[in-house]
């Protein structure tokens, strides 16, 4: 039931990012125009107030030259490569059917679903940090710390997160 479960989500979720355009979020426009003036104008237009150069990059990159499937499907595929690793970081059993129920009860939480459908750079963020704690947990330090610059890269606000993440693995 679970796995038929979640292949159905999972199914659904393909489709809504294929009919799904670049969505309603107001920031990914001025993400995808900051990518297109760094490559057309070669200015640096930041699509915020700090600015998130991962995000830019990586979804005005896909944008531009793959359109707004594409987009969606790297947000979505990131939300769910992310839920995988940030299960894996704090799970040490390895039994299918725990990890089939957490993605499932994450996936049918309707804001956790439906908006990482369209190109935003929550999922992005998440995907970067969750991979920082699953590497930060196996202790390969320089791969985590890596992953959470990108993470930081995409959203300045994870700054706060991995600080925590830290704080968490050292005095655990």
């Amino acid at each position: 039931f679970l796995k038929v479960s979640l292949l159905f989500i999972f199914s659904l979720g393909l489709y809504f990012c294929f009919i799904g355009g670049y969505g309603s979020d107001e920031d990914t426009l001025p993400m995808i125009y900051s990518f297109e003036s760094k490559l057309y104008d070669g200015r640096f237009v930041s699509s915020r107030f700090t600015g998130n150069p991962v995000a830019e990059i990586g979804i005005g990159f896909l944008s531009v030259f793959f359109g707004s499937f594409l987009a969606n499907l790297f947000t979505y595929l990131f939300l769910l490569f992310g839920l995988f690793f940030f299960y894996l970081s704090f799970n040490k059993t390895q039994s299918h059917n725990q990890i089939y129920l957490f993605l499932l009860i994450c996936l049918t939480n309707p804001i956790l679903f439906f908006d990482n459908l369209e190109p935003i750079d929550y999922s992005w963020a998440f995907f970067f940090f969750s991979c920082g704690v699953f590497f930060l947990s196996k202790k390969l330090f320089e791969i985590a710390v890596v992953m959470f610059a990108f993470a930081i890269g995409t959203r300045i606000n994870y700054v706060l997160f991995v600080l925590f993440v830290i704080l968490f693995y050292h005095f655990k």
